[in-house]
């Protein structure tokens, strides 16, 4: 059963400066939200939010969200490494399911903005999977990335990580990998890009990075790995090559070496994202086209 949610939605000023607010109200006249997750790993098809936070700024001021999640299983210790929380620390927070399902009341109809979106929104899709049971009851809220709009806003940078981003900028960033300092940062990234770019080019900008709504992904059922992929999961925490044998694309039913990273929802169904080996390429490999994997032969280098 689920604890009181214990989430936090105050009204809240921080470092967001009335120019902040301003430069981001001149593309998103109605408001818009960034927001960030801390997990258990890499996937959202298996695993779970340990703490959402969200900051929505709209002509009315500005609001947060910030709260702890319960996943219901153990948080890696080398994620715990990572983000610094532990299995205590979310033993009486409200369950994931519960933060998700308030992130969608707090957005509203708004756009929402993350770093790397693709995997935040499938955190925070799956998370409220069973309360949502099916997404054509979600708004049609935009998706932006703010790593893809970054690439845009600064091609001289070497990297579009948050870490490098807020250092070259002179964002002060006080707790990477926490949710709320996370999502601070990543608004600051997008004024400062606001800031950089003339009219034209910001509407420009922003629209590249944009990955659709939220209304466009449709997870097909509660299990969304097929029994025959289930394997792989052990391999995906472990991003440790394989080789799968894909029923599209340019090695057409025979099997290519990966490195898995991650299993993701997208608009088109659920894929599994790796590096493909043999092009060196970051790819989506659709769950339904993959025939069969096995473990990397011997020789393959690594």
């Amino acid at each position: 059963m689920s604890t009181e949610l214990k989430s936090k939605i105050i009204q809240f000023e921080g470092n967001i400066t009335q120019d902040d607010i301003n430069h981001l109200l001149s593309v998103f006249p109605a408001g818009c939200v960034f927001f960030d997750v801390e997990t258990t790993g890499l996937s959202p098809l298996m695993d779970r939010i340990v703490e959402l936070a969200a900051i929505k700024i709209t002509p009315a001021g500005v609001q947060i969200m910030s709260s702890l999640a319960n996943p219901q299983m153990p948080i890696p210790e080398n994620v715990i490494s990572i983000h610094g929380i532990s299995d205590d620390d979310v033993k009486d927070a409200p369950l994931s399911e519960d933060v998700a399902k308030e992130f969608f009341t707090f957005i509203e109809k708004l756009p929402i903005l993350a770093h790397n979106a693709r995997f935040d929104v499938g955190f925070v899709l799956f998370g409220a999977f069973e309360y949502f049971k099916s997404i054509k009851n979600l708004h049609c809220n935009q998706i932006y990335c703010t790593c893809q709009y970054s690439r845009k806003a600064f091609p001289q940078f070497n990297s579009h990580r948050l870490a490098y981003l807020t250092q070259e900028l002179n964002i002060d960033l006080k707790s990477h990998h926490r949710a709320l300092d996370d999502t601070l940062a990543i608004l600051k990234i997008m004024v400062e890009g606001l800031k950089k770019l003339p009219e034209v080019v910001h509407r420009y900008s922003i629209a590249d990075g944009i990955l659709g709504k939220l209304s466009d992904y449709h997870p097909s059922n509660p299990i969304p790995i097929p029994k025959h992929l289930l394997g792989l999961q052990e391999k995906v925490r472990l991003q440790e090559i394989v080789e799968i044998k894909y029923s599209g694309g340019s090695h057409k039913g025979i099997f290519r070496p990966i490195r898995p990273i991650s299993f993701l929802p997208t608009p088109r169904g659920n894929t599994l994202y790796a590096q493909c080996l043999l092009s060196d390429l970051y790819k989506s490999f659709s769950l339904k086209k993959i025939v069969g994997w096995r473990e990397k032969e011997q020789n393959l280098e690594t």
